[in-house]
């Protein structure tokens, strides 16, 4: 469609939809969407880099292996203490091509704070301290056939005296993070820092087809 996001926002909000610019639609609200715009929807899948369009059968190798690798690294930095400047260097290090499209902050704060502030940006020397919910969504707008690729995490952090406190008050909920952690480290290859703590169970998890979950990407054994 030949709309702009602005459009598609306030035909959201007038249908009684809330949402944002780098929300996730469901199906039904895409058909609705697009039909206040006579437009109609066809959702086509692929579960394997052969069924795309030629010209962007390197979707991998182009967008989403170096959108990973800069995922998992921007996680191995993540720890009390670091500085939003530092994760930003990362990000810009390996997706500042214009191809990338990487506009918005590469991580920001959560819930009320999340349009509104973010310790993360160039030159930046705030701290992140304990206590601190972060999520980790870093956004390639490529404006291309390509499209994009996606990981929008919540996680905390917190030092050790803020973890025994946790795992002391919540045992349920700190063996589910730990879990999480061991999952990241074990199956995906992410380096961890004990200061960060996954909210979600899909925490690192990128699959590069949707229609196929149970391929994700990993780092490689050496590359660690």
């Amino acid at each position: 469609m030949d709309v702009s996001f602005a459009d598609v926002i306030s035909k959201c909000m007038a249908l009684g939809i809330m949402v944002s610019i780098n929300q996730r639609l469901e199906a039904d609200v895409i058909e609705l969407v697009a039909s206040e715009f006579n437009f109609e929807v066809e959702f086509i899948g692929v579960d394997d880099a052969a069924e795309l369009e030629e010209g962007t059968r390197d979707y991998v190798e182009r967008l989403v292996a170096p959108y990973f690798a800069a995922v998992a690294e921007w996680y191995g930095a993540l720890h009390v203490g670091q500085s939003g400047g530092e994760l930003q260097r990362i990000v810009d290090r390996h997706l500042s091509d214009p191809f990338f499209g990487v506009r918005l902050n590469p991580g920001h704060q959560l819930h009320l704070d999340e349009w509104v502030n973010s310790p993360i940006f160039p030159g930046s020397r705030v701290e992140l301290r304990s206590g601190t919910a972060l999520q980790c969504d870093i956004i390639p707008a490529t404006g291309t056939p390509y499209f994009t690729t996606n990981i929008e995490d919540g996680v905390a952090l917190a030092d050790e005296a803020l973890r025994a406190e946790l795992a002391a008050a919540y045992p349920g909920a700190w063996e589910r993070i730990q879990a999480r952690r061991r999952f990241m480290v074990d199956r995906l290859g992410i380096d961890l820092h004990p200061d960060v703590l996954p909210l979600s169970n899909l925490a690192g998890h990128l699959p590069p087809f949707l229609l196929r979950p149970d391929r994700a990407m990993t780092v490689a054994q050496g590359a660690r």
